[in-house]
């Protein structure tokens, strides 16, 4: 995982796309496995630190930002995905854009459909 106390990396994930902020973290740590996911978490839930979960940042409603400091956990790093086309079932991590993954399902004839509240 990679962590950051400073800097771009930090400044970047203290705003999005509301409009709201900046709202600046204690830091921000960039797993790159579920088991990293859970050893942050329970950390974090340990020592009562706040963590606000983060996708690409393009968010309208302020969600993603640490409006009380703590911890940002940058979700984008987790990328793995696995479609069982028999049962139309697809299971990947947050770290993916829609757009990715329609690209992807569009070669075995299938579609994640519409969501206004995503990229196109």
């Amino acid at each position: 995982e990679e962590v950051y106390d400073q800097g771009e990396e930090v400044e970047e994930r203290s705003i999005d796309r509301s409009g709201w902020g900046p709202f600046m973290p204690e830091c921000v740590v960039c797993p790159k496995t579920v088991a990293e996911v859970q050893a942050v978490m329970r950390l974090c839930f340990a020592k009562k630190i706040p963590v606000v979960p983060r996708g690409a940042g393009t968010g309208l409603e302020g969600a993603a930002l640490p409006v009380r400091g703590g911890v940002v956990l940058d979700v984008m790093q987790l990328r793995q995905m696995e479609l069982r086309k028999d049962d139309l079932v697809l299971v990947c991590g947050p770290g993916w854009f829609k757009v990715e993954v329609n690209n992807m399902l569009e070669k075995h004839g299938l579609l994640f459909g519409p969501d206004p509240s995503s990229n196109p």
